[in-house]
């Protein structure tokens, strides 16, 4: 899954349709964190061939290198007339939660999910897809980047938190101060060769109390 999401995101020789929806539900007591991925149909000539039943299985074997203990994973496949519709869920205890890390390192690297304890009751969640810093030395520059992003006009980044009570972010909260969202172009990404960042600041308070 994340060899598919770098590819997407740091703008490889591949040109295609993904779109990519995270999401995060956190309580006092429990978490659940669920990436969806559609490979779109025009696409899925270009990428490795792969096992019809097992495509998303073999999607996601990079995405962690160990589900901590209490933490269970489900993957997901479906494939319509759209393309292949890949899921996977992690939820278990919030201390279980805790534990679970995932990223990739190397030439592209992407920080995906890490929980860290900023206070009280209070977790920050930041992730880093990675802007593709060595390009220009490879002779890829904004004039490939451009030709490349183009193919992802159509496809969308969406992420998602939902918690007691958010209380800071780079990202656009709701009213009721439970959720923040953002969602950008994988286009503009792509083009910008800069790393995009999220992060949000969240109480675990059932109540949406804020410790200080």
């Amino acid at each position: 899954m994340l060899r598919l999401m770098t590819m997407v995101l740091v703008s490889t020789a591949l040109s295609g349709c993904f779109d990519l929806e995270q999401k995060l539900s956190v309580s006092s007591t429990d978490a659940r964190y669920d990436v969806a991925v559609v490979v779109k149909s025009e696409v899925l000539d270009t990428l490795e061939k792969r096992s019809e039943d097992g495509y998303c299985d073999i999607q996601f074997d990079e995405l962690d290198d160990g589900v901590p203990e209490g933490v269970t994973c489900t993957v997901q496949q479906e494939a319509d007339a759209e393309g292949v519709h890949c899921g996977v869920s992690y939820q278990g205890p919030l201390s279980a939660m805790q534990e679970l890390i995932l990223s990739k390192g190397g030439d592209h690297p992407v920080d995906l999910f890490e929980l860290t304890e900023s206070g009280p009751n209070r977790l920050r969640l930041e992730t880093r897809y990675g802007g593709d810093a060595s390009a220009e030395s490879e002779g890829v520059g904004r004039l490939a980047r451009r030709i490349i992003a183009a193919a992802f006009a159509d496809s969308a980044l969406v992420w998602r938190v939902e918690a007691p009570a958010i209380i800071a972010t780079n990202g656009r909260i709701s009213e009721d101060g439970r959720s923040v969202e953002w969602e950008l172009s994988l286009q503009d990404l792509i083009e910008s060769g800069e790393p995009g960042n999220f992060y949000v600041e969240m109480s675990v308070n059932d109540s949406g109390a804020i410790d200080l």
